[in-house]
């Protein structure tokens, strides 16, 4: 399974370190507006990371989907992958 996470602070940075020690899970992505959370969460946690969810789903095409944002985005997010 292919398991994408939006919002990649805090919380969303647990999400991911939990989601690449699932068996079922093959492969591991982040989402953050934030360029710095990006660089530094991606090299650290070694998976890949978008800019936008729209770039998330496109080009990674997660099976499943994290929402780890502030409550107010998270209708934007849910959204966008239906």
């Amino acid at each position: 399974m292919r398991v994408g996470v939006v919002g990649i602070r805090g919380m969303g940075k647990n999400h991911l370190s939990a989601a690449k020690r699932c068996a079922r899970v093959r492969e591991v992505a982040g989402c953050d507006m934030d360029e710095r959370v990006r660089a530094s969460v991606g090299t650290e946690m070694q998976v890949p990371t978008f800019a936008s969810v729209e770039a998330l789903l496109r080009e990674f095409k997660p099976q499943a989907l994290v929402v780890a944002t502030p409550p107010n985005r998270h209708g934007e997010v849910v959204r966008a992958a239906f």
